[in-house]
């Protein structure tokens, strides 16, 4: 009796040492979650200027910032005498990568300032969220349920629709992508923001449209990956914005 009762102890504790190391690398799964990618938005609003107060308020969602942010800024030209372009003044485009908790995604978020109200806005504006499928697959993504949405996706990209006419001064707007590594290392990712605004009060149209980002003049450059392009008719003309970051994933 005894000899059975010790192999029985040492069957359990031989399952029991199989089991916990299983349970300890085993990855959660991720819910769309708007609110929580709004406020990790609006924490990293304050990343220039408290990097280490940023980073701490992160930690209390449980979220570790993976890549610091890069930021472009767009200052609208004066036009020449005569023309009349609806645009606001300046345009801020940041890309960062973030980490929640146990999960094996990585996070990658835009997020676009403007600083005065257009008076007479153009079409939607586009922004994209473009990455290396090389490295990284499609999990899942999300606009900010305000002024952007999800609006077509592709190879290596998730295109967002901007309603930009209903942004004032100061307000902000932002787009999340989450990836799951395939393998580890650097990954290059970007974003590209397409602004859409009225030319001599003309109207007209703006379409998008996908295609290899090797064939791009801003975009990743890859031949297995797509970034958009737009096409406008009429008095609607465009500019568009890039800004890329890199993102150091682990299986």
């Amino acid at each position: 009796m005894k000899k059975k009762i010790m192999a029985l102890l040492t069957g359990v504790l031989m399952l029991v040492c199989c089991v916990i190391p299983a349970m300890a690398k085993e990855k959660t799964t991720e819910a769309v979650d708007e609110n929580y990618d709004r406020m990790v938005g609006e924490i990293m609003r304050g990343y220039e200027a408290d990097p280490e107060g940023t980073k701490s308020a992160l930690e209390e969602l449980d979220t570790v910032l993976v890549s610091e942010p890069i930021v472009t800024e767009y200052r609208v030209p004066n036009t020449s005498k005569g023309a009349r372009i609806n645009s606001p003044l300046k345009y801020t485009l940041s890309v960062y990568s973030t980490k929640r908790g146990n999960s094996s995604n990585y996070h990658l978020q835009w997020r676009l300032e403007c600083s005065v109200k257009e008076s007479d806005p153009g079409p939607l504006d586009y922004v994209s969220i473009e990455w290396d499928t090389d490295r990284a697959k499609y999990y899942s993504s999300s606009g900010d349920g305000t002024y952007s949405s999800v609006s077509g996706k592709s190879a290596g990209i998730v295109l967002f629709n901007l309603e930009d006419d209903n942004m004032g001064s100061g307000s902000w707007a932002l787009g999340t992508v989450y990836v799951t590594p395939t393998k580890s290392g650097n990954m290059d990712f970007g974003s590209k923001y397409t602004h859409t605004y009225i030319r001599y009060s003309e109207a007209g149209t703006a379409t998008y449209g996908f295609g290899a980002s090797a064939n791009a003049e801003k975009g990743l450059g890859l031949s297995y990956t797509d970034t958009y392009t737009v096409t406008t008719t009429g008095g609607v003309e465009a500019w568009d914005l890039w800004t890329d970051n890199t993102v150091t994933m682990h299986l």
